[in-house]
């Protein structure tokens, strides 16, 4: 439906053997810096999950990020605040990955890569501090959260 929320939330209920799942924290797009060091994780064209390491651009970089406006009008509405860039070589099959920062030696989730450019090695990450601000009322209502 038009202008509904498209996510998704998966639990793990059973331990993998062999393989511990470590908790993610959530980190806010405020705590990071403009050239960050952050990791993307996705499914590349469908051959397997694979992380990828890049710089960060946030939407406070006038010079980036008014070249976009004015260049891809299209695309203007994303660079809100909630929105980011990323310079990690993400590609299609990406989408709906996760983007992590460290701090203090262990990973953050600070986002969901939302779009990869087709021509250039960049993407568009959406705050995982935004996403929650969204979907927590329904998390609450269903018992989720």
């Amino acid at each position: 439906m038009k202008g509904e929320i498209d996510s998704s939330l998966i639990r793990l209920k059973h331990k993998f053997i062999g393989y511990p799942f470590p908790k993610v924290k959530f980190g806010k797009l405020n705590d990071v810096r403009h050239g960050q060091i952050v990791y993307s994780v996705g499914n590349t064209a469908g051959m397997g999950i694979q992380m990828k390491d890049g710089t960060l651009t946030k939407p406070d970089d006038p010079e980036i990020f008014g070249f976009i406006k004015k260049h891809y009008p299209k695309y203007k509405k994303q660079f809100d605040g909630k929105h980011f860039l990323i310079h990690a070589g993400t590609h299609g099959g990406d989408s709906g990955g996760g983007i992590y920062a460290l701090r203090d030696g262990n990973p953050e989730l600070i986002g969901l890569l939302v779009m990869g450019h087709k021509k250039a090695p960049i993407g568009i990450g959406l705050s995982i501090d935004s996403i929650i601000v969204e979907l927590a009322p329904k998390l609450i209502r269903y018992g989720l959260l």
